[in-house]
């Protein structure tokens, strides 16, 4: 009996791969191919297909298309409206409700393993609604069945995540993307304050004025 990747009744763990983000979620990392300030990973085939393979996601026998690239980047913008949604406490839109079940509906892709080795068989895929299904029902995972207080807005750039951390605490996308980042404006702005006396916008304290008698 085979087992869907997608049948994890928790938002499927993603670990350590070559991204800009760890967003704990595979519907998450979908939405991370739009970083704010970065590249789109998503705009061609070659770049779609890559992001794929980073997650053994198999590509359609014929490779992928034009239409491909719309189908995968209107599901991320369906789970990315979703998951804000969900982060504001309002109700989730009923088209992307659609969207995101439609896409789910469809068959995950299969592998089974092979009986003379340690390795896996892949099934070709006719097309890209099985990956599709894989990226739509861990989104349902996410939104219906993890702890709803670790999914957050990175305080650096907004960009969603699921806090998988023992502590719970949490805090940026990525500790070397907004963490340090934050950590340097944060020194800079303390050692400008220092340097200026400690006054506002640079404007000489009382101890540091000129007394006239």
């Amino acid at each position: 009996m085979t087992r869907s990747v997608a049948a994890e009744p928790t938002p499927m763990r993603t670990t350590a791969r070559s991204r800009p983000v760890d967003t704990g979620s595979l519907c998450l990392d979908l939405v991370a191919t739009r970083t704010p300030g970065g590249p789109d990973l998503l705009t061609a085939t070659a770049g779609a297909a890559a992001w794929l393979g980073t997650f053994d996601l198999p590509t359609p026998a014929a490779g992928l298309t034009s239409r491909d690239l719309d189908r995968i980047q209107e599901l991320r913008a369906a789970v990315d409206r979703l998951v804000q949604a969900r982060l504001a406490g309002t109700g989730p839109d009923p088209e992307d409700v659609g969207h995101l079940n439609t896409c789910a509906a469809a068959p995950t892709p299969t592998s089974f393993l092979r009986g003379d080795a340690w390795a896996r068989i892949e099934v070709p895929q006719p097309d890209l609604a099985g990956v599709l299904s894989v990226l739509a029902r861990d989104a349902v995972h996410l939104l219906t069945t993890s702890e709803p207080s670790r999914l957050r807005s990175c305080e650096g750039c907004g960009l969603a995540f699921y806090d998988r951390s023992p502590s719970g605490g949490r805090r940026w996308c990525s500790m070397k993307r907004c963490g340090e980042r934050t950590a340097s404006a944060n020194y800079r702005r303390r050692h400008a304050d220092a340097d200026n006396g400690g006054a506002p916008d640079g404007q000489p304290t009382h101890a540091s004025s000129q007394q006239f008698g």
